[in-house]
C-alpha cells in the first residue's frame, strides 16, 4: 500500500512539473526496467523549458531532471539577484540551471560537466541562455583524472573509483572555476562524493565570492557530512537548512 501511495504522489508531481507528464511516467517505466535500446527524449516543463536526455540502463539520467523539476530537490526560499552569477557544478544536462533560468530570466550561468555524453545534451539544452560550459572537473586542485561512468551520460560519473567504464577528464580548481567572476549569488555543487575534497581542501580565497550554497553530500567511507558544515561555517557560510535522507542528502548555506 505504500508503493502505490508513493507511486500515486510522484505522479501527481509528474503532472505538475510536465506538460508531456503521460509519456515521461512510462518511459521512465519503461528504461527502469526493460533492456530498451538508447535514444533520447525531450520533457517539457509546464513553463516551456525543453529539457533533452539520453535515455540508457535504468534510465539514469532522466531521474536527475525529475528530482529538480518535480520533485523539488533544490528548492528553497532564496531571492537571488535580479542578474544572478549562479555556478553549476555537476551540471549533468543541465537542469538545475534550466530550472533556475525559468525563476530567473537574467540568469548568467558558468556550468562544469565532465562526462562527455552529458556534456552533449548539457550544451543543447542551454543553448539560449547566458551559459558558459566546461567540459571538466571541480576539485581541490587542477589536472587530470579518471571520470568513472557506471552508466555513460547518468548523473551518478564520479572521480572515485566505482564500477563502470572509465575516461580521462581534465580537473579544475575552485579557485580557476571562479576566475573572472566578481561575485557569485549561488553556487551548486553535486560531485558524488568528491564533494569532500572540494570543501575541505580548497584555500579561503575563492569562497569569499560565493553569496550561497547549495551542496549535495554522499555516503563516502571515512566521511562525515559534519566536516562540511563545519568547514564552510568556518569560512562564513551558515548552514540554512538540511535535508539528510540514509547517509545522502542537501544542505543549503549562506551569508
Amino acid at each position: 500500500m505504500r508503493r502505490f501511495a508513493r507511486l500515486a504522489r510522484e505522479l501527481k508531481l509528474l503532472r505538475r512539473a510536465f506538460r508531456n507528464w503521460p509519456r515521461v511516467a512510462l518511459t521512465g517505466l519503461l528504461w527502469r526496467h526493460l533492456p530498451l535500446p538508447r535514444r533520447s527524449l525531450t520533457v517539457v516543463s509546464r513553463r516551456g523549458t525543453r529539457i533533452a536526455v539520453p535515455l540508457g540502463p535504468r534510465a539514469g539520467a532522466l531521474y536527475p531532471v525529475l528530482e529538480v523539476f518535480a520533485f523539488d530537490e533544490y528548492a528553497y526560499g532564496w531571492e537571488l539577484e535580479d542578474e544572478p552569477c549562479v555556478v553549476d557544478v555537476g551540471a549533468h544536462v543541465g537542469a538545475f540551471t534550466l530550472w533556475l533560468a525559468e525563476r530567473y530570466p537574467r540568469l548568467r550561468a558558468v556550468c562544469f560537466e565532465p562526462d562527455p555524453d552529458a556534456f552533449v545534451y548539457l550544451e543543447r539544452n542551454t543553448a539560449g541562455l547566458a551559459a558558459t560550459l566546461h567540459q571538466c572537473a571541480v576539485g581541490a586542485g587542477g589536472g587530470t583524472g579518471t571520470l568513472h561512468r557506471p552508466i555513460a551520460g547518468g548523473a551518478i560519473s564520479t572521480l572515485r573509483t566505482t564500477a563502470g567504464d572509465e575516461v580521462d577528464v581534465e580537473i579544475v580548481s575552485l579557485e580557476e572555476a571562479l576566475a573572472g567572476l566578481a561575485d557569485v549569488s549561488l553556487l551548486k555543487l553535486d560531485c558524488e562524493g568528491c564533494e569532500y575534497d572540494l570543501v575541505l581542501d580548497t584555500p579561503p580565497a575563492p569562497w569569499r565570492l560565493v553569496r550561497r550554497v547549495v551542496l549535495e553530500y554522499h555516503a563516502v567511507p571515512g566521511r562525515d557530512p559534519s566536516s562540511l558544515v563545519e568547514r564552510l561555517g568556518s569560512l562564513g557560510l551558515r548552514l540554512v537548512s538540511a535535508s539528510p535522507q540514509n547517509g545522502v542528502g542537501t544542505y543549503w548555506f549562506s551569508r
